[in-house]
């Protein structure tokens, strides 16, 4: 059998195998050196939500040219394609199952912060006032004890919430009238409430602020039949932990009798 005298081509595709032109080689890694400039270049640019789009298009096209050149797909056999542009079908249905899924769950609800995790912050309260029951702090104490106590204490403060079968010793019974750490006073429920009781489950809830605990303290006491009431030093002490002192104040009448000596002192008679 003779051979031709025609020299065969580079890029001739008589062969079973198809070479590639250098010069293609060539053209297609200058196309990858510019796209990988514009890749840094867009980066530095601010899209929006287009700048996600826009690189990912890019490195598809990248992506493309390597297959398809430096791979040789675009002179492989048609059965070579299809199960490579099968593989991105199957790709496709993967990730559209998967966005389908991320795209229409509900939106779980925001996790509050258990109180009893948080630091004491804020400014001093006002002990003075706030030692005081009110309607509106009970009620306040309601809301919290409900949401921060119930599940240990139990509706009616009785120590027998949800969880207290579980925990040892048992949760406080608010209607007892011993064993009470730190009292029955609002400043002693105070105290038990932002510190915690030691050796029990009950953890310390300072992150609440001052006037939380207070109100929190007033509701517990409307469990009790006879709370007992705080004394003057009870209260001084609270303040000098929590609170504010009280302003100095002179009643109208001895601030005017303080104006008058004052007056006289600096005008003699006669003069």
């Amino acid at each position: 059998m003779e051979k031709s005298g025609k020299p065969e081509s580079h890029g001739s595709h008589d062969s079973p195998h198809h070479i590639t032109p250098l010069n293609v080689y060539g053209r297609v890694f200058g196309s990858l050196i510019c796209l990988t400039i514009i890749t840094v270049a867009t980066s530095y640019c601010d899209f929006g939500s287009l700048n996600i789009l826009i690189a990912m298009a890019i490195a598809t096209i990248k992506a493309l040219l390597v297959i398809l050149f430096f791979m040789g797909l675009k002179y492989e056999g048609q059965e070579n394609n299809v199960t490579f542009f099968c593989s991105f079908v199957f790709l496709a249905i993967f990730v559209g199952l998967t966005s389908s899924d991320l795209l229409y769950r509900s939106t779980p609800e925001p996790v509050k912060p258990d109180a009893s995790e948080l630091t004491m912050s804020g400014p001093p309260a006002d002990v003075q006032k706030l030692v005081k029951p009110t309607p509106e702090l009970v009620a306040k104490g309601k809301a919290l004890f409900t949401q921060n106590c119930v599940t240990c204490h139990g509706g009616e403060g009785k120590g027998d919430g949800p969880a207290a079968a579980a925990l040892t010793p048992k949760p406080r019974n608010f209607t007892a009238t011993e064993g009470w750490k730190f009292g029955r006073t609002v400043s002693g429920i105070f105290k038990t409430v932002t510190n915690g009781s030691p050796g029990t489950p009950m953890p310390p809830f300072a992150g609440l602020s001052a006037e939380d605990r207070f109100a929190v303290a007033h509701y517990v006491r409307t469990f009790m039949s006879s709370a007992p009431e705080d004394t003057g030093a009870d209260v001084a002490a609270l303040t000098k932990e929590v609170g504010t002192p009280p302003k100095p104040h002179l009643s109208v009448e001895r601030a005017m009798e303080k104006v008058a000596e004052e007056w006289a002192a600096g005008h003699p008679a006669g003069k």
